[in-house]
């Protein structure tokens, strides 16, 4: 079979079509190791009244820090800023210039760091064409830049170590996720990835890892995605920006939310779990049918086989957010308990399928490196 193929055949690289302006680089170099040792634990600070001055200065004042630390800030891709126009919509700043119609700024003191992309990124490219790059990504490493941080992304990694040019994510994996990424070279490449993905033309193979073999052929759900402006109030406000809630298909149980709020969630397993050899783990292999937010990790943890690591999806606090009539305190205790992972989780996307394209990931999952 066709899916067969994709997890045994090996992909060349096209590195010879690349000129990579870095190698092995392991670390920053030391650039921003002031944002380290000038610790400031703001999350946000806002700054009015800028303009015609320096940008620098303007980060500096608003700080009460050293023009060192706003620098690196700035070049971090830390600092945004809007105008008093009608949309009042906040931008990233570029450069050390700010815009003459800029009035006011926003800056993340303390921009999270993902020393991931200090990376081989020559041994990551898993394929590239006039229209499309697909890259390796390592765990731990978001798809797209980050509130604080528009340096260590992997669009931003692969462009600046590669002459690829501007590169777009095309798709997302979550930051605690290795493995194939798609980025697009244009925009007119990016919306046909977006056309063929609705149309469902976009095959994604998945390893995953567990402390349990998963017996299921076809794990179907609902999800939880509010639809509504009511249905999003009361999600933030019982279960707030944590795990994604999933019921088995056929449910009528709609929880309080509108019907519309649940949508279909689905993945097949296409290679029963194998015994990892010398460990107490299990792996799976999967195509995923739909593509919803954390899908694989929610659907997983949802038939007792949470992956490794992902502490996100603790089966014994996730159950109580589907209690009846959970005690406040008791929510809040689970809530507290579901955090997001800090290190990689039992899930690497092995290989990708579309317009004709089969690709493979070139390195192994992080548990067999």
């Amino acid at each position: 079979m066709r899916w067969a193929a994709l997890f045994l055949a090996s992909q060349p690289r096209s590195q010879a079509l690349v000129s990579w302006h870095q190698g092995a680089q392991r670390s920053d170099g030391g650039r921003w190791a002031i944002l380290e040792e000038e610790a400031d634990q703001r999350n946000v600070v806002y700054i009015g009244d800028v303009g015609g001055g320096s940008l620098v200065g303007d980060v500096a004042r608003g700080l009460g820090s050293s023009e060192e630390r706003a620098r690196a800030l700035v070049e971090i891709g830390a600092v945004w800023w809007r105008s008093c126009d009608e949309s009042g919509r906040w931008r990233r700043v570029w450069s050390t210039e700010l815009p003459a119609e800029a009035t006011a700024l926003r800056v993340y003191p303390r921009p999270r760091r993902f020393e991931a992309c200090y990376c081989d990124w020559s041994e990551r490219l898993c394929y590239v064409d006039s229209a499309y790059v697909v890259v390796d990504k390592p765990p731990m490493l978001p798809t797209q830049a980050d509130n604080g941080n528009s340096v260590e992304c992997v669009a931003a990694c692969v462009s600046r170590h590669s002459d690829l040019g501007i590169l777009r994510p095309a798709h997302r994996l979550d930051a605690v996720v290795g493995g194939c990424l798609v980025l697009a070279r244009n925009r007119k490449a990016l919306a046909a990835f977006e056309g063929w993905t609705k149309q469902r033309r976009v095959s994604k193979y998945y390893v995953a890892l567990t402390t349990v073999p998963v017996r299921e052929r076809d794990v179907d759900h609902d999800m939880l995605l509010p639809a509504t402006p009511e249905d999003r109030e009361k999600h933030d406000t019982l279960f707030g920006p944590g795990p994604r809630l999933v019921r088995p298909k056929g449910d009528a149980d709609d929880r309080g939310f509108s019907s519309a709020s649940w949508k279909p969630c689905k993945l097949k397993i296409i290679e029963r779990s194998k015994h990892v050899a010398g460990s107490g783990f299990y792996e799976t292999r999967l195509r995923l049918v739909t593509g919803r937010p954390h899908q694989i990790r929610a659907q997983f943890a949802a038939i007792g086989a949470e992956l490794v690591g992902d502490t996100l999806y603790a089966p014994g606090p996730l159950a109580v957010l589907w209690e009846d009539h959970v005690d406040p305190a008791a929510l809040a205790a689970a809530r507290r308990d579901l955090s997001a992972p800090t290190a990689p989780i039992g899930l690497s996307a092995r290989a990708i399928s579309f317009a004709g394209r089969d690709i493979h990931a070139t390195l192994a999952p992080w548990w067999r490196a």
